[in-house]
């Protein structure tokens, strides 16, 4: 279906290996968000599947859920990236194993953009407010830091 729609599949790569990863999420009334989540094939990647050309002709790479990409050297994969030309992103996600900055921390100087929540900075910091998660992450390496909130929901 993939590939009658035009999507090009060259690097899916399958294995036998793993089951797939799969998420649900749950948003209750006041619009906070609980996930089920199993691991799979997300938290076996390494960079073994990945090939030498993974970036030419790329001008992004995005990492998302990268605290869940647990086997994936995240430096040496950006580090390629940003050496091939490529901007970089990188949204953090919920470190279950508590490791944070330990898987972290070696990427940073490779992300250009990093996304994360409030609570994750939190992890990520040690600090509480948002300015200061913002200056601690910027001083970690990335060019920008976006770090998104929660807002009430209006009555």
């Amino acid at each position: 279906d993939l590939v009658a729609a035009g999507v090009n599949i060259d690097l899916v790569h399958r294995t036998e290996l793993y089951p797939a990863s799969g998420v649900v999420a749950l948003i209750d009334s006041a619009g906070e968000r609980s996930f089920l989540c199993r691991a799979g094939t997300n938290e076996n990647l390494t960079a073994d599947v990945l090939p030498d050309n993974l970036f030419e002709g790329v001008g992004l790479v995005h990492v998302g859920g990268a605290m869940k990409l647990v086997r994936l050297d995240l430096p040496s994969l950006l580090g390629r990236a940003r050496r091939s030309g490529c901007v970089t992103t990188l949204d953090t996600d919920w470190d279950a194993r508590g490791e944070w900055m330990k898987h972290l921390g070696p990427a940073l100087p490779h992300v250009d953009y990093l996304m994360t929540n409030e609570i994750e900075g939190r992890m990520l910091t040690g600090e509480q407010e948002v300015p200061r998660i913002a200056s601690a992450l910027l001083d970690k390496g990335p060019r920008m830091v976006i770090i998104k909130q929660r807002f009430p929901r209006p009555d």
